[in-house]
């Protein structure tokens, strides 16, 4: 699979080794990723990703589920899904624990819901403003002014322990 990696500063897009769905994980084919303030102070060598995380760039990403672990019942393959990482969303595939994975909700495009894993936690929660109790609206920084309408239990638990700026 090819994937987009910082070398000495430049972001090269090359061959890197194939990435597996193990346990309690999901495959995603990438179909759009995110770019944030934490993948360019990565690129640039200023903000390293966690132990044991991918090398590859990208943070959040959008796609096709091309496979499933073992112990994920949550997913299946060919659902729209979006996911929070750790690292690897900038490749053609990523392997992502199904706890910080997510449906792509109805109605939003695969390709925008890159935005939504980071841009749901960071984003402006409107409760009371989602036509009653079965739903929100989430302002997506990436897309000004554009609602979405979130189910109450659009998979957010994944997006437990990420930075709070």
């Amino acid at each position: 699979m090819r994937a987009v990696v910082s070398d000495s500063g430049q972001l090269v897009w090359q061959e890197v080794p194939d990435v597996s769905a193990g346990p309690g994980e999901v495959l995603i084919r990438v179909l759009a990723a995110g770019v944030n303030r934490a993948d360019l102070l990565q690129a640039a060598g200023k903000y390293p990703p966690p132990p044991g995380a991918s090398q590859i760039l990208g943070l959040e990403v959008s796609g096709v589920i091309a496979d499933v672990g073992d112990e994920v019942a949550d997913f299946a393959v060919g659902q729209e899904a979006c996911a929070l990482l750790s690292g690897g969303g900038y490749a053609e595939f990523v392997a992502a624990p199904a706890a910080q994975v997510m449906p792509v909700p109805a109605g939003v495009p695969v390709t925008d819901a890159a935005a939504l894993p980071r841009g749901g936690v960071h984003g402006l929660v409107q409760p009371g403003d989602g036509g009653g109790p079965d739903g929100r609206r989430i302002r997506v920084a990436a897309r000004r002014c554009e609602r979405y309408r979130l189910p109450r239990d659009s998979g957010r638990q994944g997006a437990r322990g990420t930075d709070r700026r």
